[in-house]
């Protein structure tokens, strides 16, 4: 398959995912309408078809990878056999880079803090300030490899084309779905009013 039928099946799926997104957006939209009608007195489904939409973080973060997997397996042709392996494998992968970017935000928080401390007083002394970089580096290093090795282990699943499309597949991916994350986001809260 060709860089840019994988390329237009994957902005199709995208752009699918946004019009399931932006009738979710309407329906939620007339759900918040129907609340306050509820809070007058006045019955309706609409109120009940809200409370469906309600979704957390992670339930959006299901639906994304979910999406994911199924173009993931549609665009490599993967068999029952691969889709099952790859897929936890896939997971694994997102779960790590999850976990990993959550933890390094705090992680350069720390290490913002020793270098302000240096700033302002002067109170973090050289071999503190190179012992939280060391700290701070090592632990994007142990991630890496961690990562690549379970990457491997998902390659190794695919034949040579697979892996080919794999890779390109993989490298659109990720801004897709932040913009789907986004959308999936803005679908549960149109007003902006909760996070």
């Amino acid at each position: 398959m060709s860089r840019q039928v994988t390329v237009s099946l994957a902005a199709a799926v995208i752009a699918a995912a946004a019009l399931v997104i932006a009738s979710v957006a309407y329906v939620a939209r007339t759900g918040r309408a129907a609340e306050a009608t509820d809070a007058q007195g006045v019955s309706g489904d609409r109120a009940e078809s809200r409370r469906a939409l309600d979704f957390t973080d992670e339930e959006l973060r299901d639906v994304v990878d979910a999406i994911q997997i199924y173009t993931m397996a549609k665009e490599l042709g993967l068999s029952e056999s691969q889709l099952a392996q790859v897929a936890s494998k896939w997971r694994k992968l997102v779960d790590t880079r999850r976990a990993f970017w959550s933890e390094r935000g705090e992680r350069l928080d720390r290490l913002t803090e020793v270098v302000e401390l240096q700033e302002a007083d002067g109170s973090a002394s050289a071999e503190g300030i190179a012992s939280a970089v060391e700290s701070f580096r090592s632990e994007d290093v142990a991630f890496w490899s961690a990562y690549w090795e379970t990457e491997q282990a998902l390659l190794g699943v695919l034949d040579g084309e697979q892996v080919a499309r794999y890779l390109v597949l993989s490298s659109s991916q990720a801004r897709g779905t932040r913009c789907l994350m986004h959308l999936l986001e803005r679908a549960r809260d149109p007003d902006g009013a909760e996070r």
